[in-house]
């Protein structure tokens, strides 16, 4: 085994003895171009650092373009570290959502010039991102996106005028957007949307188109208006005809006996009451329901509560009301004359007697036609007392 590891040993102290004695005239003659050269590697190295190792961030893709080959390399380069030839170029494309706004000028259908501010949101289709580097170039945003927006917003809305325009937006839109995603769709690319921020007409068009939407829509109120007072009608009617049936029941029931019976119980409640009275004698014979208004006295309450409604009994009744009325003047029974001046203006004769004569303590039932002439008197004597 020992006799084995000599021998290699021999062998490569032979070895580097023959390299040595080979290489080191021509290290000799050689060293400094070699040295030179390294120097010259290492800078070309350096020199084409970028272009030899390419680097591919998050939301872009590359495309490799051969020098020495066919051209276009169709595939699609992801994320990360690429090493590529130096003599080979890698092309970036951003291939997350981008944004471009545009302004510019578009003829409506009759002529008129109309200014639009459009915005449009677009994406390269990564799936064929070679073929539109091959067929548009990197510049594709100002080579195809803004002039194929601009084209097909001018075709669109060079179809309807001033006033549509403003009526129907919204399908406006809609026509612009599915007109748009055919067009860059076929140049590998990918429309997200397209938006009409502004459309500029000139002050007194748009004046004109203000006013003219402003009357269309008073005209819809008016319709409107007739519509409800029509509806008003109709409810006016079926209301009157329940109105008219309402009275209809109710007059079938108002007999003459219901009524009477009412009246005493409206006398009665009026006769209890503490407010201030005033008999008020209304209809006539046996069955005639006086009205008492109390001036405020227990004594005529009482009478008044006390004393039957009939025709036959309101002397009394009425009485003891004069009597609270009168109850300033001095006096010592109700059926002595009440002695007053009489006013002015109650007769035109001076030398005309002044005294109301108030009988209550008649036993004898006064008569329809009595019954009438004393109402005169008490009613004078009345106003004689409260003066």
């Amino acid at each position: 085994m020992n006799a084995t590891a000599s021998m290699s040993s021999k062998g490569n102290k032979r070895w580097r003895e023959r390299f040595m004695t080979r290489w080191r005239p021509f290290w000799r003659r050689a060293k400094v171009p070699l040295i030179v050269l390294f120097f010259i590697i290492l800078f070309l190295v350096a020199y084409l650092f970028h272009r030899i190792f390419i680097n591919i961030y998050p939301g872009e893709a590359g495309v490799l373009w051969k020098r020495f080959d066919d051209g276009v390399e169709q595939r699609v380069y992801g994320g990360g570290l690429h090493i590529i030839n130096p003599f080979n170029i890698m092309y970036k494309y951003e291939v997350r959502v981008q944004q471009r706004e545009t302004i510019f000028t578009v003829l409506s259908k009759n002529g008129l010039l109309i200014r639009v501010r459009a915005s449009v949101r677009f994406s390269p289709n990564r799936k064929t991102l070679y073929l539109l580097h091959e067929y548009v170039g990197p510049e594709y945003i100002d080579r195809v996106v803004i002039p194929e927006t601009q084209a097909i917003i001018r075709r669109v809305l060079g179809e309807y005028e001033p006033d549509d325009i403003y009526a129907t937006q919204g399908n406006i839109i809609q026509n612009i957007v599915l007109m748009a995603l055919t067009e860059l769709q076929q140049r590998h690319i990918v429309l997200d949307d397209l938006l009409i921020k502004e459309i500029h007409l000139p002050d007194t068009v748009a004046s004109a188109i203000e006013t003219k939407l402003e009357e269309e829509q008073k005209a819809l109120a008016y319709t409107y208006i007739l519509e409800r007072e029509q509806l008003e009608i109709q409810r006016k009617q079926f209301e009157s005809l329940g109105i008219q049936q309402f009275q209809k029941n109710v007059n079938e029931g108002l007999t003459p006996e219901y009524l009477r019976y009412q009246g005493i119980r409206a006398t009665l409640e009026l006769a209890k009451s503490n407010n201030a009275k005033l008999v008020v004698i209304g209809g006539s014979g046996t069955d005639g329901l006086p009205l008492i208004l109390n001036t405020g006295g227990e004594a005529s309450t009482a009478a008044a509560t006390n004393a039957p409604v009939g025709i036959s009994n309101l002397s009394s009744v009425f009485a003891s009301s004069v009597k609270s009325v009168g109850a300033g003047v001095d006096q010592s029974d109700i059926s002595t004359p009440l002695t007053t001046p009489a006013p002015k203006t109650r007769t035109s004769d001076p030398s005309a007697p002044t005294n109301a004569i108030l009988s209550s303590t008649s036993s004898a039932k006064p008569s329809a036609k009595n019954l009438g002439e004393g109402i005169e008197q008490r009613q004078e004597a009345i106003g004689v007392a409260v003066d």
